[in-house]
């Protein structure tokens, strides 16, 4: 079985939240990486780009982030 990571997840691993450090110990435990498509990555974008427009991300965390993902 394949496990697709949610939107949210994948965005708590770039971003500082309350259930960033569930998800960064959660990928530290897995040995496969966790499959990301463009669906995905424009998901993230998309979530990264939103927070940064509503003021909770800065600039510089947000190149950092677009720039990972």
């Amino acid at each position: 079985m394949v496990t697709y990571p949610d939107t949210s997840f994948l965005f708590s691993l770039y971003v500082q939240e309350q259930t960033s450090s569930f998800a960064k110990l959660f990928m530290s435990r897995r040995t496969a990486a966790l499959p990301f498509t463009p669906f995905h990555r424009l998901e993230l974008r998309t979530s990264l780009r939103l927070r940064a427009f509503q003021g909770l991300i800065d600039r510089a965390n947000l190149g950092w982030a677009l720039q990972q993902s």
